[in-house]
């Protein structure tokens, strides 16, 4: 049922707007008023006829829209050249269009909605029982008996006809709007399914960053243990070469003076045992770092300060060692010692047996555990690597030949030191034997005691 009708630049009406009874809407007024255009635009919205002469005078358009009792509006547009029609439903976001029409087509959709469509006959005619001509009689009073009975006998058929038309009408409409709804869940499904096509790819990304940012921090940890191994390496490094200036310096001194010579054998017993600890631990370290790539070069002043500083100290101990030498010519006999040097020695072990725990525990914390394995299924962080483990195979060759040399010059100052106790004979100070294997043995434990 129609609920209100607007007529827009349509013959007479430029805008208005009707609201139609629950009953019988009657219309009156002088001639030429418009009320005829009023049943016109009815028959144009319910039958789209072909003239233009519906535009009004001086427009573009003339539009015919009406409401019906369930909030739907429906319009019809006519232009110079063509119309359509528009369905506006209720709650719909936008309006449903209907173009490119043939002369007096309208749409389904639009008919289902009016419910204005003429009666056909057996005949072939057909009798428009909802609008009527203005100079026509009433309803079916002018045509002949025949034709009436026509209507009468098709009318009770066709409203079984109407109502199994209607119901079927009904289930193609829901048909068409489950379609509709399938296909725009269908729709929303494969944007879902597109947003997530690069889960699979970004997770194995991730994984992988995850398993490169769990290397890097454990590479990160192993960091300043390795600038503490280089600073090592430098002042073993610095060490020998003042070591060897100094022996360079004192070659040709034939007879040292007893103090300067005793001072001279606990330096180079001290440096054996620097020596041998730090090459004990160059091996661990080398062992525990074989799995990291070779730090890069480093080029930096430190180390030259650190040899700067050696070099004065030296200089200033020859210094006193030469004062106290002159002063000291003829010394007091030392006192008897006391038989403690076994009690002292093992004293010694023991406290560097206990420095050697203390740091193995500390560089233990400080390695962690090794990093995993890389991924089959990606071979260039094992190609990386291998390459990594050539380099460290490599450096632990270079370290063992500097072992060897470092081992070698230790060899020959033990000689060295041999053969000037052999051809000393006794110590000017205290009078004992001056035995290699005791002195050495001695001065060992002085250098643990300090």
């Amino acid at each position: 049922m129609l609920k209100r009708l607007l007529l827009t630049d349509f013959l007479a009406h430029e805008s208005t707007e009707i609201e139609l009874a629950s009953g019988v809407t009657v219309l009156t007024g002088p001639n030429n008023v418009g009320k005829s255009a009023v049943v016109e635009a009815l028959r144009c919205l319910a039958m789209n006829p072909t003239p233009k002469y519906f535009i009004r005078h001086g427009a573009k358009e003339a539009r015919v829209a009406a409401e019906l009792e369930d909030g739907t509006w429906v319009e019809w547009v006519r232009k110079p050249k063509n119309a359509h029609y528009r369905v506006y439903r209720p709650g719909a976001e936008e309006a449903e269009e209907y173009h490119k029409l043939k002369k007096g087509e309208v749409p389904q959709e639009v008919r289902d909605l009016l419910r204005l469509d003429p009666v056909s006959l057996e005949t072939g005619d057909s009798i428009d029982v909802h609008i009527g001509n203005q100079r026509e009689p009433i309803f079916l009073l002018n045509r002949h008996g025949g034709v009436v009975a026509s209507f009468f006998a098709a009318s009770t058929e066709t409203a079984h006809l109407i109502e199994m038309q209607k119901a079927l009408d009904r289930r193609v409409k829901e048909a068409k709007r489950e379609e509709r709804r399938l296909t725009g869940r269908m729709a929303e499904l494969a944007g879902e399914l597109d947003a997530l096509a690069d889960l699979p790819r970004l997770r194995l990304l991730t994984e992988r960053a995850e398993a490169v940012e769990a290397a890097s921090q454990r590479f990160e940890r192993l960091i300043p243990e390795m600038e503490r191994v280089g600073e090592d390496i430098a002042r073993l490094r610095d060490r020998r070469a003042a070591l060897c200036q100094r022996a360079e310096a004192l070659r040709p001194l034939r007879r040292a003076p007893e103090l300067f010579l005793a001072r001279q054998l606990a330096e180079a017993m001290a440096e054996r045992e620097r020596l041998a600890e730090a090459k004990r631990r160059a091996r661990v370290r080398a062992d525990a770092l074989s799995p990291l790539s070779s730090p890069p070069e480093l080029f930096d002043t430190r180390a030259l300060r650190r040899a700067m500083a050696e070099l004065h100290r030296l200089r200033t101990q020859r210094a006193d060692a030469r004062a106290r030498a002159d002063i000291l010519a003829e010394p007091a006999p030392p006192p008897a010692p006391h038989p403690v040097t076994e009690m002292e020695a093992a004293r010694a072990e023991i406290t560097r047996l206990n420095a050697q725990r203390r740091r193995l525990a500390s560089r233990a914390g400080a390695l962690g555990e090794p990093p995993p394995p890389p991924r089959p299924e990606d071979p260039a962080p094992l190609e990386r690597l291998l390459r990594q483990v050539a380099d460290l195979e490599a450096e632990r060759k270079k370290l063992a030949a500097d072992r060897d040399k470092r081992e070698a010059e230790l060899r020959r100052v033990r000689g060295e030191v041999e053969e000037l106790l052999a051809a000393t004979g006794a110590c000017p100070l205290c009078g004992q034997e001056a035995d290699a294997a005791h002195v050495l043995g001695e001065l060992a434990a002085q250098e643990e005691r300090a």
